[in-house]
């Protein structure tokens, strides 16, 4: 009985010890072959921060190597291979680096492989990971700025448990840019007085951008809000100047630290928007039958604004005038039975001057009767009517006039006259025609009258130049030699010179000249 009572000892201890050793496996692994133990060295990290643990292996059997892994998808591990000899210990450090940017807790499992026995044993490896994002707390003071406030104060506070070091910001704002470098300890709160210059602010919420980084490489980006106290102070003013040319300008003047937005409506004809300039292009409507010019604009703090309509009346006034002009002769013209028109031109003389007139009278409506076609010439240098007539001989021939009757003259037709004036001197100058005088009775007896325009017959162009020698009596004379004739068709020819015979004698002479003449021959009788 006794025996029995010691065998029943004997098994409880060996429970006891049993129950003891599985105790013990929370960290360490105890093998007949080898041990394995896992230490943390920093295993609360951020994103750009590796976690270290500390791997000790203890080998009770004989030397081998050991194959060191993890299947983890959250860390980036580089495995390893260690060589223990029977009997010893050995330390690996292991580095896991975050491959997410999440906080929270995580597990890695590493493997601990016998290359011999192919037999594993694990550890766990518990990491927390705190973003620095998470860690930071950011904001200022005070949170609605003023715009005599000639400072503000940004402060950063680490919230979590663990040092944070070699941390970089890059702020950026409308209202200032700067860069701060710090290590913080676990809950310390970091405060930054920044200057400022408000008065050229814009006004409302705006925000402070934030980058962050942690050993060179970026980890966030944030926006941090503040408030500028706003001043509203918007002024809007018009003027109108000219008259013909008129001018009206729209101000609009920002002296406030708040955008303003503006929609500009304006009256405007269909006359205004072909003859107006703008300064800003204006998007036109109709509303109520009525068009409208509309701007939208944009006036920034501190800014002005200016819209420019320029008005040009003086050319549609212009164009009215023509218009009306145009239209008053072309009525005058088309009302107008007669039309009596008049040229003159040079013509071609053996010596001294000659020219042409032409009168023309159109019958446009009924006919007429009794009518009297009067031309006066001026009775400069010995001028008078030569015999030759082209259409219709003049019924009267006066020393400074002639004068054509027809004693009908039917609807639609028209009557050219045409009558050649000779004078013994040249006449180089340019020489204006009087109007020519159509008198006739209508069919109903009644008296009318009609003029045509003045005629102009132009100066010749190149001067008459002569140079020579030679003897002859009155009236007569007779030479040979070479020269040049310009006409007025731009041909040049030449000749032998000329004979000429009179009733007075006859001389002989030789000589050399140019000549201008026009074209024509016409002769002087004594």
């Amino acid at each position: 009985m006794r025996q029995k009572k010691v065998g029943y000892l004997a098994v409880f201890a060996l429970a006891v010890l049993f129950l003891t050793l599985m105790a013990f496996g929370a960290s360490d692994v105890l093998a007949a072959g080898y041990e394995v133990t896992l230490t943390p060295i920093k295993d609360v990290i951020t994103e750009t921060q590796p976690a270290v643990f500390v791997l000790t292996l203890t080998n009770n059997d004989a030397n081998v190597a050991y194959e060191i892994f993890s299947l983890s998808t959250d860390f980036s591990f580089l495995g390893e291979t260690m060589v223990v000899p029977s009997g010893y210990t050995r330390e690996s450090r292991l580095t896991f680096f975050p491959k997410l940017d999440k906080s929270g807790i995580y597990e890695v499992t590493i493997f601990v492989r016998n290359q011999i026995t192919r037999e594993d044993k694990t550890v766990t490896a518990r990491i927390r990971l705190l973003t620095l994002r998470d860690s930071l707390s950011m904001y200022v003071e005070p949170s609605l700025l003023k715009v005599s406030d000639s400072k503000l104060t940004l402060i950063i506070k680490n919230r979590a448990d663990n040092y944070l070091e070699n941390v970089k910001l890059e702020a950026s704002s409308p209202i200032f840019s700067k860069d701060f470098e710090f290590s913080a300890s676990a809950k310390e709160e970091l405060r930054y007085e920044i200057p400022v210059s408000l008065k050229g602010a814009e006004g409302g919420q705006h925000d402070i951008h934030i980058k962050g980084y942690q050993d060179g490489t970026l980890a966030f980006e944030r926006d941090i809000p503040y408030t500028l106290e706003t001043i509203y102070d918007f002024e809007q003013s018009r003027s109108l100047t000219g008259f013909l040319i008129r001018e009206k300008r729209l101000t609009y003047d920002n002296t406030g630290n708040t955008k303003e937005e503006v929609n500009v409506e304006e009256d405007m004809s269909f006359l205004e928007k072909i003859f107006s300039y703008f300064s800003e292009k204006p998007a036109f409507k109709t509303e109520g039958g009525s068009l409208k010019a509309t701007w939208d604009l944009e006036v920034e703090p501190y800014t002005k604004e200016e819209v420019v309509v320029k008005t040009n009346y003086l050319l549609p006034l212009i164009m009215l005038v023509l218009i009306v002009g145009g239209f008053a002769l072309t009525v005058r013209y088309q009302g107008k039975g007669i039309i009596v028109t008049k040229t003159a031109s040079r013509g071609k003389s053996s010596r001294g001057s000659a020219f042409k007139v032409t009168i023309r009278v159109k019958n446009r409506k009924d006919a007429i009767r009794e009518v009297k076609i009067k031309d006066i010439f001026p009775n400069v240098a010995g001028a008078k009517v030569h015999e030759k007539f082209d259409f219709i001989k003049p019924a009267k021939i006066g020393e400074n006039f002639v004068e054509w009757h027809l004693p009908l003259l039917q609807g639609g037709e028209e009557r050219v006259f045409t009558y050649h004036i000779v004078s013994e001197n040249e006449l180089p100058g340019a020489i204006s025609l009087p109007s020519a005088t159509v008198n006739y009775l209508t069919l109903h007896r009644e008296p009318q009258v009609e003029y045509s325009g003045g005629a102009r017959v132009e100066a010749l162009q190149v001067p008459v130049q002569a140079r020579g020698s030679g003897q002859g009596a009155q009236g007569s004379g007779l030479g040979a030699g070479a020269g040049t004739s310009v006409q007025p068709s731009h041909s040049t020819h030449t000749g032998t010179g000329h004979t000429a015979q009179g009733a007075g004698g006859h001389g002989t002479g030789r000589g050399t000249g140019s000549s201008t003449s026009g074209s024509g021959h016409y002769g002087f009788r004594k």
